[in-house]
């Protein structure tokens, strides 16, 4: 579905085939409804919370619901923070076919790297770990960085100049070239046109309406939960009958 027809979507399951029985919602708040939505459709279909309690790839439909989202081996150009350690800032991310850098970054879903000693290149996995165990884990000698066994550990942690989130990358007497990273991209704000933005970045008559960017067989479970979202938000008893609806389509 575009925008228009996500719009329409939500009108009918509202408003029962727009029969004027419910308060209606204008298209600012629609756009809201639609993205708050979106925004949980996502955290949902990455973790357990929801009804069947499913991971992320758990199931062929948890795999196609957010297999638009879902980037492959794009590349971040690491940097030597500390001996031994170095970081690769997510607002860094680069698309190995344009080169071009995406700041796009959601949730990480696989993690490699080219790591160097002397004139000897592999490329590993990267094992992450928790920051309250990180002392344990590089004082551990089955665990520890080593170059010969491949291994890296990897922490998530706020950018050391403070601008965005980055991955430090724990080594020992050995470099790490590139990071690559599969992982989630920030899913689209959708936006139907017809108003400017609060933050400015869209204006009527001068941008193109946006689009969501899941795949189209999540569409009626989004506008099925916002509607379930938007009769709640108003105390309209039929909430209850969208909210079950969209469980068990899940």
């Amino acid at each position: 579905m575009n925008i228009q027809e996500l719009h329409y979507s939500l009108d009918l399951k509202i408003d029962k085939v727009d029969s004027l029985d419910v308060d209606s919602f204008n298209d600012v708040e629609k756009d809201w409804l639609l993205n708050y939505t979106i925004d949980v459709f996502v955290k949902q279909r990455y973790s357990l919370t929801n009804n069947k309690q499913y991971g992320f790839e758990a199931s062929q439909k948890r795999i196609d619901d957010l297999r638009t989202l879902h980037k492959k081996e794009y590349e971040i150009i690491t940097t030597l923070f500390k001996p031994d350690l170095y970081e690769a800032k997510l607002d860094q991310i680069t698309n190995p076919l344009t080169s071009q850098i995406t700041d796009d970054y959601w949730f990480s879903t696989r993690l490699r790297a080219d790591i160097k000693k002397g004139d000897c290149i592999k490329n590993v996995g990267i094992t992450q770990v928790q920051t309250d165990d990180l002392n344990n884990a590089l004082k551990y000698k089955f665990y520890a960085p080593n170059f010969n066994w491949g291994k890296v550990l990897g922490t998530f942690n706020l950018s050391s100049d403070a601008s965005d989130s980055s991955i430090f990358l724990y080594t020992k007497d050995f470099e790490v070239v590139t990071l690559y990273i599969d992982y989630i991209k920030r899913p689209n704000k959708v936006w139907i046109g017809t108003y400017d933005t609060l933050d400015g970045s869209l204006s009527t008559g001068v941008d193109a309406p946006v689009d969501c960017d899941l795949p189209d067989s999540t569409h009626e479970e989004i506008t099925t939960l916002a509607s379930s979202l938007a009769l709640g938000i108003i105390s309209d008893p039929n909430y209850v009958q969208l909210k079950q609806q969209y469980m068990e389509g899940e």
